[in-house]
């Protein structure tokens, strides 16, 4: 079955091109509060002819399989739905706590019936998706192309795309609920921020830009603050979240691509021209953009309407006001100029501004070392996975899929820490260098004994013999959930947590007969699990031998384990508000601006015109 995403049609104005997860923790807000302020405002869409450059109707064509995108195809397709399996199944609505509205459909807050844990819910009504430029059938096509990106997104950073569902009317979107608000709202209510908590959130955003990129090969093009959510109100800084995958595209290293979309305020130079090639180095401009209003309080390129913006950042006209940037640091001025840089090939890229002198300082916490984070449970947890049967670990990776948000959270700063590469993944290399440091720092962990020789050293042989089994789909990088299904295949028990093994039952159920069969195993996994055959999963839980699980079954195999877990959408809104850009005083001469370095230190010899 085909993987689905939600979009809206070039005529659609605002955040209703997606699932929007974003709940407002004020309820009775209304939507048009937060309504953008004529065209020149922050996070008006280009949506019009006039900017947006897009494909003709007999080009566009839904993305096809693309097996590089796939990391996990068992969890994609344990949450893109058959049209027989329908919402109600597993969701109730609560109508009365709408979190958005749009064109195309709305976004209301849900709760799982079985782990009765709060989701957010987006619906497109099909007959709103089709323009003038698109038919409806061509439209359904990109969403669900649309939703295989996201449902293949898998990093901490990105919010989590649980489930799609489709009827004859309607396609249902179901995410994480983030509570915490938009990353504009903290700045709206900070008005500007101290220079480690930018850095801090900056590095947050820079994590799922170099996944995108550098893992996935896609090119978000719509990076702006009301992008960025966090998963409550006490969520640090550096757990921001990417939504909204409706402009995204997988790029084609064969086939170029000229379709400019995206946020004014947000667009790079080069996307101005005509017939200009998507590349990854807009979305670097655009976090830029975000960085500078970070630091600043109002964006880089201001004007009273979409044309003259265009003409600033065309013309590179940055306004330094001294009121705002007099006391931010070189280091951070020369970061924020690496990701203006109006050259694309000069331009940071997003593991380079990893690697910049500014996002490095954070690394000196020490806390966040992984010799610090990696307790005995979790070393444990990695020694004991490989001797996991078949079921067990396929049990494991489905559950990671009905994870409420706390517990996914307690592991993400684990997985981060990890992957030194910042590329969303972690290597054998990655690996063997934390547990070296585990096992340095404590060798009475539990869990060291069981990954050490006989002579008390580290054994590397059984590491990696660890890592080949924790690589699920066998192309040398442990992938989030491939990282949370070894943990929680050993953390908990199963008499703990009823509701989590029912909601995993479920997902194995794809047909919702009520029991888990061959069948529901071929669907999710294809002939075989890590090289076993499904025929022979299914004996590892079926009691009575009509090889059927029943969730009896499935409950009674778990506990003789004993090692299974338990376990707002609106109009953009204009920045420009949060300081009088009339009031900010001079500006900061560009000669007395400091001049990067190629690797984005500081240099300190005076700028030359």
């Amino acid at each position: 079955m085909a993987c689905c995403c939600a979009s809206s049609p070039s005529k659609s104005r605002g955040n209703d091109r997606g699932p929007d997860p974003r709940a407002s923790t004020n309820m009775s807000e209304s939507p048009g509060k937060r309504s953008s302020q004529g065209s020149a405002g922050i996070g008006g869409q280009i949506r019009d002819s006039t900017v947006e450059r897009r494909r003709s109707s007999r080009e566009l064509q839904t993305l096809p399989s693309n097996p590089s995108l796939t990391k996990n195809p068992a969890s994609v397709m344990s949450r893109a739905h058959d049209p027989n399996i329908k919402l109600e199944h597993e969701y109730n609505f609560e109508k009365q706590n709408v979190l958005g509205t749009g064109f195309c459909g709305s976004v209301i807050m849900g709760r799982n019936k079985v782990t009765n844990e709060h989701v957010a819910i987006k619906s497109l009504t099909k007959n709103n998706l089709a323009s003038a430029d698109e038919t409806q059938e061509e439209v359904i096509a990109r969403v669900r192309a649309e939703c295989e990106i996201y449902l293949n997104c898998d990093h901490p950073n990105i919010v989590r795309l649980r489930d799609m569902y489709e009827t004859e009317e309607t396609i249902y979107l179901v995410c994480d609920c983030c509570t915490g608000g938009e990353l504009y709202d903290r700045l709206l209510k900070r008005g500007q921020y101290n220079e480690r908590a930018a850095a801090a959130a900056t590095r947050g955003m820079l994590l799922a830009v170099s996944y995108i990129h550098n893992t996935m090969n896609i090119v978000h093009r719509d990076l702006k603050l009301q992008n960025w959510l966090y998963p409550s109100p006490e969520s640090a800084d550096d757990e921001v979240k990417l939504i909204d995958f409706g402009f995204s595209k997988v790029l084609d290293p064969h086939k170029k691509m000229v379709v400019t979309a995206g946020t004014v305020e947000y667009l790079a130079p080069e996307l101005l021209a005509h017939q200009s090639e998507i590349t990854y180095a807009g979305d670097l401009w655009a976090v830029g953009v975000i960085v500078f209003m970070l630091l600043g309080g109002y964006p880089p390129f201001s004007g009273k309407t979409n044309a003259e913006i265009i003409q600033a950042i065309r013309k590179n006209q940055i306004k330094w006001y001294r009121s705002r940037f007099e006391k931010v640091s070189d280091m951070a001025k020369v970061f924020v100029m690496g990701l203006l840089e109006k050259d694309p090939a000069k331009r940071f890229t997003a593991r380079k501004a990893l690697e910049s002198s500014w996002i490095k300082q954070l690394d000196q916490d020490s806390r966040e070392h992984p010799e610090h984070l990696l307790d005995g449970d979790i070393l444990n947890a990695l020694a004991t996975f490989r001797q996991k049967t078949a079921l067990e670990k396929a049990t494991a990776m489905i559950m990671v899929q009905c994870l409420p948000r706390a517990d996914v959270a307690a592991m993400e700063k684990i997985f981060l820490s990890l992957d030194k590469t910042r590329e969303g993944s972690v290597q054998l290399w990655e690996l063997k260098q934390a547990l070296q440091q585990a096992f340095q720092k404590n060798t009475s962990l539990r869990g060291v004994k069981r990954l050490s020789t006989s002579e008390g050293d580290l054994n590397e042989t059984m590491i990696q013999d660890v890592f080949e089994e924790l690589d699920l789909n066998g192309d040398n990088h442990v992938y989030f959930s491939d990282f949370l299904t070894a943990i929680v295949s050993k953390r908990l028990t199963a008499d703990n947590d009823d509701a989590l093994i029912r909601a995993t039952f479920d997902r194995f159920d794809v047909d919702n007969s009520g029991e888990i069969s061959i069948s529901n195993l071929q669907n999710l996994f294809g002939p075989e699990f890590r090289n076993v055959k499904v025929e022979d999963m299914i004996k590892e839980a079926d009691l009575n031998g009509d090889q059927l699980i029943s969730f009896d079954e499935f409950k009674s195999f778990l506990k003789a384990r004993g090692d299974v877990i338990k376990s707002n959408t609106s109009s953009p809104k204009p920045l420009a508000g949060i300081h009088d850009l009339d009031n900010m005083g001079p500006e900061i001469a560009v000669s007395e601006l400091p001049i990067p370095t190629a690797d984005g230190m500081v240099d300190g010899t005076p700028r030359k015109l």
